[in-house]
């Protein structure tokens, strides 16, 4: 079932305590991320059925706060000792950042890094960053990235002040074998509506795009469009991006191009590989 109020969607309060009237404003409860293959696949097959396929913003608003978010990952033997203890620390990449480091009792060899970063639309300069160090629970497996991705990304958006109304993710939304990549399952447990704007094609088909900025071609998997493969700048390889939740296809398109610059990522999503770049060198340290 959706449940109101979780934790996430409840931050976004007045100053008088009433929680603010959000377009979406439904999530699940958060599961286990450290299951077994056929759990993972029982999990993806039960959420799916909550992605809604409308667009939430019926045109792209500029001063809407969108939020992106990218993970490395980074081998045990790097770690610090200082990364095995909660802290939090203000990052000067930002105006306001937040590095939340968890501790592990399943002394998980590898860890992930995950960065989110918020920005205006329509306006130049991050809001806010938040980074997330957290155990990898689950092994490399195509078509399983938010498993092995989602426990820091999580704990990353947990340490926002202020959450964004839309989230852009590394990876894919329903264009996927179970129609519930990253971006979908992501906005299903958190309540953010989201898209998935990914630099490769995990399944499906479809036709190469224009060459000018803003031509794109439908994406189709199993008889039906999931997707587009989008040509964000003039010359570039286009990305393929599909819907989280909260959008349509084309809702999807028209709002990854209101917030792409010059490179062919959106800001958002660029920025946050960025940070989770230099992050992994600090992490290492």
């Amino acid at each position: 079932m959706y449940l109101k109020g979780r934790a996430i969607t409840d931050r976004n309060k007045d100053k008088r305590g009433v929680k603010k009237r959000e377009p979406w404003e439904l999530s699940s409860p958060i599961h286990s991320f450290g299951v077994s293959y056929l759990e993972a696949k029982r999990i993806q097959n039960e959420l799916r059925e909550k992605v809604e396929l409308v667009d939430i913003f019926t045109s792209p608003e500029d001063g809407v706060l969108v939020g992106g978010a990218d993970v490395a990952f980074i081998s045990r033997e790097h770690d610090s000792p200082e990364q095995s203890s909660v802290s939090r620390e203000n990052t000067s990449v930002s105006a306001s950042g937040t590095y939340c480091h968890t501790r592990s009792e399943l002394n998980s060899p590898v860890k992930a890094l995950a960065a989110v970063v918020t920005l205006n639309q329509g306006k130049n300069g991050v809001i806010e960053v938040s980074h997330a160090v957290t155990p990898v629970l689950y092994p490399y497996v195509p078509g399983y990235l938010s498993f092995r991705e989602g426990p820091a990304i999580l704990a990353a958006i947990g340490g926002l002040k202020i959450l964004p109304r839309i989230m852009l993710y590394d990876g894919t939304g329903i264009a996927h074998p179970r129609g519930l990549g990253l971006a979908s399952h992501m906005a299903v447990l958190t309540g953010i509506p989201s898209i998935g704007c990914a630099k490769s094609l995990l399944c499906g088909e479809c036709e190469e795009p224009g060459t000018e900025k803003g031509d794109w071609t439908e994406l189709w998997f199993e008889n039906r469009v999931v997707g587009a493969c989008l040509r964000t700048r003039k010359g570039v390889k286009p990305v393929f991006v599909s819907p989280g939740s909260g959008f349509t296809v084309r809702g999807t398109v028209e709002f990854v191009l209101s917030v792409c610059g010059k490179y062919r990522l959106p800001e958002p999503t660029r920025i946050a590989h960025a940070l989770v770049t230099s992050g992994k060198k600090q992490v290492r340290l």
